[in-house]
C-alpha cells in the first residue's frame, strides 16, 4: 500500500487506530455515526473500510466499493460483512 490510501472507519473505534493508520501513511476519514446510505454514496471512494458491530456492509456496498482492497472487521466475527458478496466480487 502507498501513501494514497484511504480509509473509511465506520464506527466509534478507538482513537489510537486512527493514529497508528495515519503515522503509516493513510489518509483516514472517522465518521462513527455515518448511515448506510452515505456509506453507499461515499464507499468507492475508500481502498479500505473498518466497521465494528454497528454498520453493516452490504452486498450493494460490497458492488459499489470499486476501490476498495480490504473490509476489516474490528471485533469478533463477520456477521456484518456479507461474505458470499465479497467472495464475488472482482476487484481489478
Amino acid at each position: 500500500m502507498g501513501f494514497s490510501e484511504s480509509v473509511l472507519i465506520c464506527d466509534e473505534v478507538d482513537p489510537i487506530l486512527n493514529k497508528i493508520l495515519e503515522d503509516n501513511g493513510l489518509k483516514v476519514s472517522y465518521e462513527p455515526e455515518i448511515t448506510a446510505q452515505q456509506i453507499l454514496e461515499k464507499i468507492s471512494n475508500f481502498n479500505i473500510i473498518i466497521v465494528r458491530s454497528r454498520t453493516t456492509i452490504t452486498k450493494e456496498m460490497i458492488y459499489k466499493a470499486d476501490n476498495c482492497k480490504i473490509i476489516a472487521r474490528v471485533g469478533v466475527g463477520l456477521d456484518n460483512v456479507d461474505q458470499n458478496a465479497a467472495k464475488e466480487k472482482t476487484f481489478e
